[in-house]
C-alpha cells in the first residue's frame, strides 16, 4: 500500500509528477533540514548531488 494524501490532491510518493502536492514540499516550504534556506525543488531533487543523503 502506498503512502498518499487524504485529499484528493495527493499522490502516492513512488510516483511523483507534482511535487507541490506533496506533504514534504508543503512542509519544508522555503527551509530544509536543519533551517538551512534553499529552494524544496533543488532538496527533493535526485539530480542534483549537493543535497543528496
Amino acid at each position: 500500500m502506498s503512502y498518499k494524501d487524504t485529499d484528493t490532491t495527493g499522490e502516492p510518493v513512488e510516483h511523483v509528477t507534482e511535487p507541490d502536492k506533496q506533504i514534504a514540499h508543503s512542509a519544508l516550504g522555503d527551509y530544509g533540514p536543519f533551517s538551512v534556506k534553499y529552494a524544496t525543488k533543488d532538496f527533493l531533487s535526485y539530480g542534483n548531488k549537493k543535497f543528496r543523503i
